[in-house]
């Protein structure tokens, strides 16, 4: 029996690397398609072979797509798959993490594509075989554990028609994807519930930091930088309302004040119109980052507004402090306090044009 299993062995590995081969090739043969796909997509009709003035829809699937058992022809929903932490960004995940996924794709959703594509991998419902969103929900709710059990998160696209509809569905559900991370493994996040916050999702958060490391240098070599910069920027994404950053923070007004003053004094002059704006950027990445994880939202799946922000987009009355015109609505921090969560902020510079400051500006 020995000697039959030690003759076996080299066969058998054989077999299990051709195995392999073949779905490396499979993987590679797939995202080049999806990649000529794009390129198809973004030539001009004429260079295409369609006629001279065709609009972008015109887009023909080419036939080859039916070998790879793609359907396209129709509406489309695309998804996008991606880890929580993408390690080096923009850089292709592990060979033995997209075979992973392209199990568990083939396990639970035999006819959606799955093809592995720059940081993460893209699969798409076509309209001619399912009951629309709903459907969509109920697919990615049969995938929840496994999604949080391998630390995925997902990114959910419009619907749109065509090749160009699919790209576009494809790039929007990437933008989602980016901000699910902020809701931790298992996260799905849908583009029409994104809005600003797509934009904070692809800052380059480590070239951010080396920029402030030279031109805050001050600042970032104080002990109290931490606090410092989560003031300051509690400050700024409460319209300049000290009261305001103090509730979001669990601390005295005057210890906001106080902090304030510091970071002035150290290079983080937040009543500079001129610079506002980057130091509000600034501030995030540098909270980002030396938090030590992706931004802590609130559960990124939420479909609802952000909080402190009413439906039709205007923050509601009743603080005591706000000015006339200043923005009254202010998320509270990562600790855990009402409104908590960096993605619930505003867009950085966002609250300011209509701010009455506390703190002074010119």
């Amino acid at each position: 029996m020995e000697t039959l299993l030690r003759l076996a062995r080299l066969p058998l590995l054989a077999a299990w690397a051709q195995s392999r081969l073949t779905s490396t090739q499979r993987t590679a043969h797939e995202r080049a398609s999806f990649q000529l796909l794009r390129r198809m997509a973004a030539e001009p009709p004429g260079d295409r072979g369609g006629p001279a003035g065709a609009p972008a829809d015109d887009v023909q699937p080419p036939e080859w797509v039916e070998e790879l058992g793609w359907r396209i022809d129709g509406a489309n929903r695309a998804v996008w798959i991606s880890p929580v932490d993408l390690g080096v960004p923009g850089a292709p995940p592990y060979p033995e993490l997209t075979e992973l996924v392209q199990a568990l794709w083939h396990r639970h959703l035999p006819e959606w594509p799955i093809v592995e594509d720059e940081d993460g991998w893209i699969s798409w419902d076509n309209a001619a075989r399912r009951g629309g969103a709903p459907a969509v929900r109920k697919a990615l709710a049969g995938l929840a554990d496994a999604l949080h059990s391998h630390s995925l998160v997902v990114g959910v696209g419009g619907e749109h028609r065509g090749v160009p509809g699919l790209l576009r569905s494809a790039a929007e559900a990437r933008l989602a994807a980016h901000v699910a991370r902020d809701g931790g493994a298992g996260s799905v996040q849908w583009f029409e519930h994104v809005g600003a916050r797509a934009a904070l999702a692809l800052l380059p958060v480590a070239a951010i930091v080396q920029a402030a490391e030279l031109c805050l240098a001050d600042l970032i070599a104080a002990r109290d930088r931490a606090a410092l910069v989560e003031t300051v920027l509690a400050v700024l994404d409460c319209g300049a309302s000290l009261s305001q950053a103090a509730q979001r923070l669990g601390v005295h007004r005057n210890t906001v004040l106080a902090r304030v003053a510091r970071a002035r004094d150290l290079g983080l002059v937040p009543d500079d119109p001129a610079q506002r704006l980057a130091l509000h950027v600034i501030c995030y990445a540098l909270d980002v980052s030396w938090s030590g994880a992706t931004p802590a939202a609130g559960s990124a799946s939420s479909v609802t507004a952000p909080t402190g922000v009413t439906a039709a987009g205007a923050p509601p009355a009743g603080d005591g402090d706000a000015g006339p015109g200043r923005s009254s609505a202010g998320p509270a921090s990562r600790h855990g306090r009402p409104g908590a969560g960096r993605a619930g902020r505003p867009a950085p510079g966002s609250g300011h044009r209509q701010a009455t400051a506390e703190v002074s500006m010119p």
